[in-house]
């Protein structure tokens, strides 16, 4: 009987043991069924921000070019390709209301007249509007309990203790009480009086007018002297020196054709420039020329700048515009970087991203040359005397 409990005890150990491994396993293929969902979701995630990016960036390039500018043209605008945006979307009403009728999104769906596209606001847009239009934060999760500035006392506005004011902030103040009892007094004792009343006027028809005042002339600056060069410095450069014959010839000439009123020279040391001796004489010059020296006051003239731009014609009146290629320039399969035509006209290089170079003949738009190189060309240029292309 002790053998028997014991073997059935035995079984029932091994049958526990079998019970509990099936429950890991269990466990682990949930744990890797949700890990693999995760990735997924993630994934999906990335792809839809990627589309949203995509689908979010502008579409025309004309940058802040007004589109009422192209309200005769049947596009917006050009792509980054150099391609026409042609106009697709409707601004009539009538379009609008059957469009509201068969559409169930039509009025969550906005139009893009510059880039000439429709987004359906999201559920989270949606939610983002109203929270905007109730005048709460944008998103729910935003923490407006840490954003009071208490290093700053001057944007503070809101108390940092729950402490009740003061008394003495809803009582009137004793001082200016008193204060006023002191004035009220002064005026009764008649020390404090108010102004008294102005004279009447009275105009003596007879008698002769007053001289009218007239005002003095607009005081005008002083024109500032020029600023000292290279040749009033202690220690001018070699050039700014004169040899011999340009000191002869300084001296030789006359004091008003002179260019500088003094011959440069050179010292080692500030400390060694002796004193200038005509100091004194250009000092009462000086004066003397600001004090007799008539100056006027120049009028600027009022221009309007917009009168200086050029009136350009109407587009109504360039028509008809061209609407055929003549010549057409194809062989690069990148972004053409440079243009270059030779002194003849005969000649055209453009050089590409796609690391080419090509010579084009004008007239037929054929290719008579190409050159490959091992970076993008970005510069091309023609020789102005010889037929010779510098890249």
């Amino acid at each position: 009987d002790a053998s028997a409990n014991a073997g059935k005890v035995g079984g029932g150990r091994g049958e526990a043991d079998e019970d509990d491994t099936g429950e890991e396993d269990d466990e682990d293929e949930e744990e890797s069924d949700d890990s693999e969902r995760a990735a997924a979701d993630a994934a999906a995630d990335e792809d839809d921000s990627s589309a949203d990016s995509e689908d979010d960036a502008p579409r025309n390039r004309i940058g802040n070019v007004p589109l009422h500018w192209y309200d005769d043209e049947d596009h917006v605008g050009y792509d980054i390709s150099g391609e026409k945006i042609i106009r697709t979307l409707s601004t009539s009403e009538i379009d609008a209301l059957l469009e509201s009728k068969d559409n169930p999104d039509a009025w969550r769906t906005i139009k893009d007249h510059k880039n000439q596209r429709q987004i359906v606001l999201t559920d989270t847009d949606l939610e983002i509007i109203r929270r905007i239009r109730q005048r709460a934060y944008p998103s729910g999760a935003t923490d407006t309990t840490s954003m009071v500035e208490y290093d700053n006392p001057e944007a503070k506005i809101h108390p940092l203790s729950s402490a009740h004011a003061p008394k003495r902030r809803f009582l009137p103040s004793k001082w200016e009480r008193m204060k006023v009892k002191k004035l009220v007094a002064l005026l009764r004792e008649g020390k404090i009086r108010p102004p008294p009343p102005p004279k009447p006027e009275v105009w003596d028809l007879w008698a002769d007018e007053d001289p009218k005042q007239r005002k003095g002339p607009v005081p005008l600056p002083a024109p500032k002297l020029a600023l000292p060069g290279h040749a009033e410095s202690y220690n001018p450069p070699s050039e700014y020196l004169f040899s011999e014959e340009e000191k002869k010839q300084w001296e030789d000439q006359d004091e008003t054709e002179r260019e500088l009123s003094h011959i440069p020279q050179k010292y080692d040391a500030l400390r060694r420039v002796p004193a200038y001796k005509e100091l004194i004489v250009e000092r009462f010059k000086r004066c003397l020329d600001l004090y007799l020296v008539p100056r006027a006051l120049k009028q600027k003239m009022n221009v309007d700048p917009e009168s200086l731009l050029p009136k350009l014609p109407s587009p109504k009146d360039l028509r008809p515009f061209p609407t055929h290629v003549s010549v057409s320039y194809d062989g690069h399969k990148g972004l053409v970087r440079s243009v270059s035509v030779d002194g003849s006209g005969q000649w055209l290089a453009t050089g590409s991203s796609d690391k080419t170079l090509i010579i084009w003949e004008v007239a037929t738009g054929r290719p008579t040359r190409s050159v490959k190189f091992t970076e993008a060309v970005t510069a091309v240029s023609w020789c102005p005397k010889r037929l010779m292309l510098a890249v």
